[in-house]
Parts: C-alpha cells; structure tokens; sequence
C-alpha cells in the first residue's frame, strides 16, 4: 500500500487556489475531522488531565536491532542482531532524556550511556570510562536517524501532544486498512516543517502507527514508520507494550516494553556527567593531522563517543580519499578542507573501506567532484543504489549518474607519482565484512583500516575478535611492514596498538609474528 503521507503531499500540490472560499470550507471539514480524531485518541490513552500530569517515565525494555546497512555484504539479507536491556529515562518538564544500553554486537559487549539536555549533552562509556562532553544533538539528528535524541517522537501521549501544539495544521485523510482493521489517519505539520501522520484504530481509537517522509541512504525518498502495539495501563495512561521501527518497508528495530514508571522524579544529578571522569581527548574534528610528507588524517565526527575519521594523501597532480563517512553533510565540509589544504588539486580518487552505511554515506558528494570510486565488483552495485536513488526532499545534483565512474580492485592495487605509492588491498573476506579495503604506504609504513581494528584513545581492549584476528592474518601474508595505523576509529596509533588488541605481550613477541 503506497503511503498516505506521499499521497496527502500530492493532493497539496494539485489544490486549485481559484476557489479560495471553497477551499477554505474543504479546509475547515477537514481539520474539524481531525481535531475529532486525535481528542478521541487522547481520551483513549487516558485523558488529557492525566496525559499532561505525566512529567516524567523512565522504561526498560528489552531491543532488538536489524543489520540494516551493516551485513557481510550488500546482497546479504537482513536479520536480528543480538540486543540486550535498555532504559530509557525522560523529564517532559525540561526535555532531559538519559538512554542506558546493554548491547552485544559482533561479539563485544556495549553498554554507553548518552544524556541529551536540549541542544546539548554527554556521551560515557563505562567499558573504556571515557566521557565525551561535547555532544551537539542538532548535528547528530542531522546526521544520524536517532529517535532517541528526541523522545517527543517516540511515546504516544508526547506525539498528540506535539500534534495539539501544531492544531492548526491537523487533516484528515481519510480511513485505510491497517493490520486488517479501519484505521482514521490524520497529518499535522510542526514549525520545522515536519510532516507527522497518524494512524488511529477506529475500534479502540489508540495511535497504532506513525509516518514521517525521510531521506533514506540506501533506498532515497522513504517512509520511516513507528507502530505500538499491546497497550495496557500504566497508572490511568495506556501505554504501548510493543514499539516498532520500519525504514522503507524494513523493520530495523523491536522494543520490548519490560517496566514503565510515571512521575519517578528523577534526580537531577542522573543527567549530569560521572563525577571523577576526565572529558575524552579524541582529536578534534577537522583538525588535520600530517602523519607524514602530504599524508593527512583527519577526525570528522566524534560526538557519540565513536569518532568517524578519513585519511587523504595528496599527490603530485591530485589527491585520493580513503572512506567518506556517515553523510554528504559530512562530506560536503569535509571537501572544503581538502580544497584549503591543497588548492587546485582535483580528487581523484576517493576509496570506501567498505559497503557499511556509517562509512560510504557520503560518497554522493565525492562523486559529485569528479572523483572516481575505487571498490570491489561486490560493492558496486551498492554505490550505484546510493548514488542514483531518487532524492526529492534532499535533492541530489544534477548528472550525478552520468559522472559516475569506477576502478574496480579484485586483490590489489596501485596508485603511485613521484610523491607517493599507495597500494590499496581487498583483506575480505572477513567477519566484518566480505570485501574490505585497507590503504598502505610503504614509503612511509602507515596504514588506513576501518572496523577491523580500533585504535582506542584509553588503553584498554576488548577480549580479540574473529575480525581482527582474521585481518592480522591477511597482512602477515601480505608482509607489510607497519609503524603507523590511521583507524576509521579512534586515533592515530602505532604497531603496537595492534600487539595490545591482539593480547601480545612482550613475552609473545618473539614468537609470533606481527
């Protein structure tokens, strides 16, 4: 079924303003059916004296997350990673959220605590006891599809009560199946400009469904749904047992509603960072650093307590880019700096390590430079997808496709002037990923690698992975002689970062190789 929303926006545009009294009336039905609609919502959730009595909740609950844009490759299908119990905690008085996660990924444990407080906040992880307190929520929401960073989006009695704060804008659609039942849907616009639709079960009058029009990396213009499921009262509020995500028709993400409280009043201090913690001193983003004669790492984005770095080494006539990470937001302030530190060279090159989305999201705008992707025949096709999806409400530029161009690496490959020598080799297939990519500079002994290995900026590292214990196995074949590894993650490091990951001691060394 095509999406309402999509729909609702195209009978907007067809509207004939001739009939300004007419429309006016059609108007006028239209939002007095709505405001009908979404009151009956409200009573169904418990009325609006004890929906606006709720001044805080704090919920647990057990998630589950799809491997949406992080499979062994492109052409895997997805499945359910390995999630854990979270909490998430929110003072509706001042916007205050503090969100606890207990995560297995890929064999590691994760369990970050991020506190958003209006447009600012901290990120810690206990694991590694760093503490990042330079968080800016605008920039993630702008980069990252978060609900997280903004509650309001997610539980159902703060959703009406952002649609009854933009009632002006409230219309009716119309009624629609829904998981076999009628549903009334109506759509409201906030100041931002963001189009909400809401879908109401006509039996019980509960909110079964949200849908907000996104610009998806993978799939381009898309509907991003939210569905709540199993109501039962919490205190006089009903409140959903089960919470759904859907990105263009793919369900990336299951909550399990464990326990909710209302009205906890929650002390201050649990948004306020630990106490005794030193602020993480990751690298500043967009601060280059020269790791040797025209070779740069450059940090772009470290405000989750996971910095997203690039490397780029400029050439004789041109300059290659190794990963374009998370966003052609990213990208596009990420090229201004190339152009600074190295006017009138064209980039050439730019290589992704990798399909992952965190990590070719922004090769729209590399492409849009001229610059020739370099990848494997496995994530061609991927590069494609990203690059030519249709993208209205973030419009690409014009002729993207036609630019286009490929150099395409089975195992190995060599770029190299009088300046340099880059051999880029494909290390898959690993764990992580079946084809990825590393850079090396045998003049200089430094090499690019993403996910395999991260270079923490504490000294402390996990129990060794099947991934990285796989990629030391493929450049001990290769014999690379390596002194400088510049990470996708983290900061720049040594050899002996990969000794500490690996579990080396000095005792090890003489008898095994590295």
């Amino acid at each position: 079924m095509k999406s309402l929303t999509i729909i609702f926006c195209f009978i907007l545009s067809q509207i004939n303003v001739g009939t300004a009294a007419n429309d006016r009336n059609l108007s006028e039905k239209s939002y007095e059916r709505s405001r009908k609609i979404l009151l009956s919502g409200t009573q169904a959730l418990g009325g609006m004296k004890k929906i606006k009595s709720v001044q805080d909740f704090d919920i647990t609950y057990n998630e589950l997350a799809s491997s949406r844009g992080q499979n062994v490759s492109p052409q895997a299908l997805e499945f359910f990673v390995e999630g854990g119990e979270a909490r998430l905690l929110y003072n509706a008085k001042n916007g205050f959220s503090r969100h606890e996660r207990n995560l297995q990924r890929r064999g590691r444990l994760f369990n970050p605590i991020m506190v958003y407080k209006g447009d600012k906040g901290f990120f810690y992880w206990p694991e590694t006891n760093e503490l990042h307190t330079s968080i800016n929520v605008n920039l993630i929401k702008g980069l990252f599809n978060f609900r997280f960073t903004n509650p309001t989006r997610l539980m159902p009695h703060l959703i009406l009560q952002t649609a009854l704060k933009s009632a002006t804008t409230l219309r009716s659609l119309g009624e629609t199946q829904y998981k076999g039942s009628i549903h009334d849907v109506i759509t409201f616009s906030e100041s931002s400009g963001k189009l909400t639709t809401l879908y109401f079960n006509r039996e019980t009058n509960l909110l079964a469904k949200t849908e907000e029009l996104m610009d998806d990396l993978l799939a381009g213009d898309s509907v991003g749904e939210i569905s709540y499921t199993k109501y039962r009262n919490v205190d006089g509020l009903q409140f959903p047992g089960e919470i759904v995500f859907t990105v263009a028709g793919t369900v990336t993400q299951r909550m399990q509603i464990l326990n909710v409280e209302l009205n906890t009043k929650p002390d201050e201090q649990q948004f306020e960072p630990p106490t005794g913690v030193e602020p993480s001193k990751y690298p500043r983003p967009f601060a280059p650093q020269q790791i040797a004669e025209g070779v740069y790492f450059v940090p772009l984005f470290n405000s989750i307590g996971i910095s997203y770095n690039s490397m780029f080494v400029v050439f004789d006539n041109h300059v290659m880019v190794f990963d374009a990470p998370l966003s052609d937001l990213l990208s596009q302030f990420y090229i201004g700096l190339i152009k600074q530190v190295a006017p009138g060279k064209p980039i050439k090159y730019v290589v992704p390590t990798h399909h992952h989305s965190d990590h070719i999201g922004g090769i729209k705008r590399f492409v849009a430079e001229g610059a020739t992707v370099v990848t494997t025949d496995g994530n061609k096709q991927l590069v494609v997808q990203i690059v030519t999806a249709q993208r209205t409400l973030r419009p690409t530029r014009p002729g993207l496709k036609e630019k286009l161009t490929f150099e395409i690496i089975d195992d190995e490959k060599v770029f190299e002037d009088d300046s340099h020598k880059v051999e880029v080799y494909n290390v898959g297939p690993n764990p992580h990923a079946d084809d990825i990519l590393v850079a090396y500079l045998p003049k200089e002994k430094i090499l690019y690698v993403t996910d395999m290995l991260w270079v923490h900026l504490a000294d402390q590292y996990p129990e060794p992975r099947a991934t990285l214990r796989a990629f030391n196995d493929r450049i001990e074949k290769l014999g690379l002689e390596i002194e400088t590894i510049a990470p996708g993650h983290g900061k720049v490091g040594t050899i002996e970062d990969l000794r500490k990951a690996l579990g080396i001691n000095d005792g090890d060394r003489n008898t095994q190789k590295i």
